[in-house]
């Protein structure tokens, strides 16, 4: 009999690829998904052969809602049964939203306070975004999120003394290495496609991205490599980034997207517009905390973007070719 996971914060990007990743890794594992109401047909059409073989079971409930939102039996089982919980908390916007995320985690920490077998809880954060530079637009997407991501770290910090805990800590999230997909608007990568095909006879990058980094990371990856860290004794009570320890410059995305795309594709010239300079925005402190030091063998080396990019383009314009075909709303907008 394989392990019991409880994943949270479903159906995100990396919440699919952290069940995938335990359904790859661990065959005989089970794996409950917590989901709220409005995604769960969804979910349970993406996973419909997995619910039905039993290695998946559904559970309706809010993170943020006492006991989960869920039954008393259906939470029961919960601290009877579930080894591992991957908690991936939802940033909600405003006030309500961080009241939300910040009693999610309250939540999850109950639960696994109470939970007879627990072996680890995953929690999954994010690095800081770095100050930015005078002459810099620094935007935050989420104004707040920082102190919100450093107040669920506290708590899950102050807790580790009483349960086996590891934070993880991944850079800004690139999409799928190995299917090329991503979500529209919500990662770097986006706006390197939207400034890489500028309206100038040469595709030159802006002031300060020659020697920038682009520090992100493909999703697949993380949930793989925090599954396999949760795993060892060496991680309990760690706070364990996951970076790219070698990434490329901001000015070979700009460069390698327009050479590779052969600029065929003016319609992405509209994107743009009105698109401010976003250098600052991309750029994430460095770590060389995950590289292979402690853990030679253990961790497969973060794939470096040259090994992916065509996959991630080929998606993107899989997604640009699509909509001319079938008039709908813009899925970069």
């Amino acid at each position: 009999m394989g392990r019991s996971h409880l994943v949270t914060g479903l159906p995100s990007f990396l919440g699919r690829r952290v069940v995938g990743s335990i359904l790859e890794e661990e065959p005989a594992a089970r794996i409950f998904c917590l989901v709220p109401p409005e995604s769960v047909e969804g979910l349970r059409n993406e996973l419909a052969s997995e619910v039905r073989d039993g290695r998946i079971e559904i559970l309706v409930g809010r993170e943020s809602a006492m006991h989960l939102g869920l039954s008393a039996r259906e939470y029961r089982r919960l601290r009877e049964e579930v080894q591992a919980i991957h908690h991936l908390p939802r940033l909600g916007f405003g006030p309500e939203g961080q009241r939300e995320a910040l009693e999610a985690t309250e939540n999850v920490l109950e639960l696994a306070l109470e939970s007879a077998s627990l072996e680890r809880l995953h929690h999954y954060s994010a690095p800081p975004l770095p100050r930015a530079r005078p002459g810099t637009a620094l935007f935050r997407i989420r104004p707040g999120a920082e102190a919100l991501l450093a107040r669920m770290e506290a708590r899950i910090r102050g807790a580790m003394n009483r349960l086996p805990a590891t934070i993880f800590r991944p850079s800004r999230l690139l999409g799928d290495a190995r299917t090329g997909e991503f979500v529209p608007g919500t990662i770097p990568l986006e706006l390197a496609f939207r400034l890489a095909l500028p309206p100038f006879p040469v595709p030159l990058p802006p002031p300060g991205f020659e020697s920038a980094p682009f520090q992100a990371v493909p999703a697949d990856w993380v949930a793989r490599t925090a599954l396999r860290l949760g795993r060892r004794d060496d991680t309990v009570g760690k706070t364990v980034p996951l970076v790219d320890p070698e990434p490329v410059t901001l000015g070979w995305v700009w460069r390698e997207v327009a050479r590779r795309l052969g600029r065929r594709s003016w319609e992405p010239l509209r994107w743009v517009l009105g698109v401010p300079l976003l250098a600052g925005r991309l750029l994430l402190p460095s770590s060389r905390a995950t590289r292979e030091e402690a853990w030679n063998g253990v961790v497969e080396r973060c794939p470096s973007l040259p090994s992916y990019l065509d996959r991630l383009l080929a998606w993107a314009e899989a997604q640009l070719r699509r909509r001319r075909r079938a008039p709908a709303p813009d899925p970069f907008d």
